[in-house]
């Protein structure tokens, strides 16, 4: 089994929330760009509002491109995170993690879609699969050659790496999973 840091498992969520906060941007930008332009289309204006729409349309451009540059970051973190998730045993150690990881859930949450007694349950599931040593990184040496002796065959590195490089090239097909 390959093991991850809950750093890592949570870059899913922390790409989801930096993509949210950049379509906002965005969108307050274009309004921005679109009230430059009526006033252009309205009553003359001096050459410098022309180029603030030029400088709109380049932080526009800029800004898409960011966005499409995470959310290929973010279909890749779910894909790596699918794996990992499907390779838990328990199932309702996975619907934890599934929750927390892909769907975002709070604790609180997690508790009340498993009917669980409360949200230190969902919390302490997750912290005693995590402190069996199954996925979270260790700073030593020792755990180190133990994650390089344990780590995944090359067939299935280099089939979640081609995944990546596809999903790379086709960002859109997959994006409702994810945001």
């Amino acid at each position: 089994m390959e093991r991850v840091t809950v750093r890592e498992l949570s870059q899913l969520r922390y790409l989801k929330r930096e993509i949210e906060l950049e379509r906002e941007r965005l969108a307050r930008l274009r309004e921005r760009a679109g009230f430059v332009r009526a006033s252009l289309s309205a009553t003359p204006r001096a050459p410098s509002t022309g180029d603030r729409l030029g400088e709109f349309a380049t932080e526009i451009a800029y800004l898409e491109k960011l966005i499409e540059q995470n959310m290929k970051r973010a279909i890749c973190e779910l894909l790596k995170l699918q794996k990992f998730i499907n390779e838990i045993p328990d199932s309702d150690t996975r619907q934890i993690f599934l929750l927390r990881y892909v769907k975002g859930k709070s604790w609180a949450a997690i508790a009340f879609n498993l009917e669980l007694a409360g949200e230190s349950t969902a919390r302490n599931r997750h912290d005693v699969y995590l402190r069996q040593g199954r996925s979270v990184r260790r700073g030593s040496r020792r755990a180190h050659e133990e994650r390089a002796s344990e780590a995944a065959p090359l067939e299935e590195r280099e089939s979640a790496k081609a995944a990546c490089e596809i999903m790379r090239w086709q960002p859109k097909a997959v994006e409702s999973d994810f945001v």
